[in-house]
């Protein structure tokens, strides 16, 4: 079954790849909007007060809490149609030793 099944909200897949290719998508999509709102959710200390930047300390318990809370409200803004849970963050799966290979179509 495929992400798009609904079909008043998307169009009828032709084929099993061009299932696998939507949901993937769809994935993306959920993962790139739970990263949007870390960022809006993640605060920043203040760069007036000096004394509160070299003291200010963001931990990865600080960024699960966000990560859970933007996941929900992610979830939320999908209607019902994502079911998610775990880490789905996809920059997590990516590192910087990531390559690939530059083509014609590629190439920046």
């Amino acid at each position: 079954m495929c992400a798009r099944d609904d079909s008043r909200r998307y169009a009828e897949s032709s084929g099993k790849a061009d299932c696998q290719a939507s949901n993937l998508n769809f994935g993306n999509r959920l993962s790139l909007r739970v990263e949007e709102i870390m960022d809006e959710l993640r605060p920043e200390p203040s760069k007036d007060d000096p004394e509160a930047l070299a003291t200010w300390v963001w931990t990865a318990e600080d960024e699960k809490e966000i990560y859970e809370e933007a996941l929900a409200k992610a979830l939320e803004e999908f209607d019902g149609i994502a079911w998610a849970a775990g880490n789905i963050r996809i920059g997590e799966l990516i590192s910087s030793s990531t390559r690939t290979r530059v083509s014609r179509r590629t190439a920046f």
